[in-house]
């Protein structure tokens, strides 16, 4: 019985189907910025998701993060880390927000080069 490998065919296969390839002309992915190179995270505001972003002060530009927390970008919600330490300004604006609404803070968590942990 022969072997049949699917990795080289594969690949061969979502490249002619153009797979990673932009859908649209002109498409810039945007990339996720370094969570130590980010000095304001948000306004701190709070916010809600069916009412849109207006209480957080940044017009469309903003993300209600879990229907509650404000961030001025969406890829300041989830930016880039390498370690735990790195995620230390992230937890610490959430951690305000979450004290401010007496929930229990969160710590701060790196994984696959995000930190995580929704607000």
């Amino acid at each position: 019985m022969r072997r049949v490998t699917r990795g080289p065919l594969l690949g061969a296969a979502l490249l002619l189907l153009g797979c990673g390839q932009p859908e649209e002309p002109g498409f810039v992915a945007k990339t996720v910025p370094a969570c130590t190179s980010i000095t304001r995270f948000g306004s701190g505001l709070r916010c809600d998701n069916d009412a849109g972003l207006g209480g957080c002060g940044v017009g469309t530009a903003g993300l209600c993060a879990s229907g509650w927390l404000c961030f001025d970008r969406p890829e300041l919600a989830f930016c880039a880390c390498e370690t735990d330490a790195d995620c230390q300004g992230r937890a610490a604006y959430i951690n305000t927000a979450r004290a401010a609404k007496k929930v229990a803070p969160m710590a701060a968590r790196c994984a696959a080069g995000r930190c995580q942990g929704a607000p």
